[in-house]
């Protein structure tokens, strides 16, 4: 998440959270861990899945799919982005969970599917597709 204004975020806090303070993420009064003395903020840890898999790299693709024009791919190169993730489409070791979909289903990824573009699929289709200094970033 990048912000323009460039003011500090204010660091969450177990108080601020007891006190129901984050109304945007807090849908309840009270939760029953507060009353168990766990703190909410800080004993719980970062979930992988959702920060990485569905957070940033969804965010990723759909920035270079729907994004920007400063950071949108043109149409021919997503189709063709999309036609290497296809033609790679039962060619998967059956240790992955699925196989790759089209950029087309986006919406409608798993979280499986993010990781295995993160760390397998996608550096070899994105190849020749991004600048050498986006590849390389």
């Amino acid at each position: 998440m990048v912000y323009t204004d460039h003011a500090p975020c204010e660091k969450r806090t177990d108080e601020r959270f007891k006190t129901v303070r984050y109304t945007c993420h807090q849908k309840k009064k009270t939760t029953p861990l507060i009353k168990t003395g766990v703190g909410c903020v800080s004993q719980f840890v970062l979930d992988y899945m959702h920060v990485v898999c569905l957070g940033a790299v969804k965010r990723l693709l759909t920035f270079l799919i729907k994004g920007p024009v400063e950071c949108k791919l043109p149409r021919s190169s997503v189709e063709e982005l999309s036609s290497r993730l296809m033609a790679l489409r039962g060619k998967m070791p059956s240790e992955f969970a699925r196989q790759p979909r089209s950029l087309v289903d986006l919406d409608r990824w798993k979280a499986t599917e993010f990781r295995q573009f993160l760390l397998y699929t996608g550096p070899v289709v994105l190849k020749d597709i991004l600048s050498d200094d986006q590849y390389r970033v």
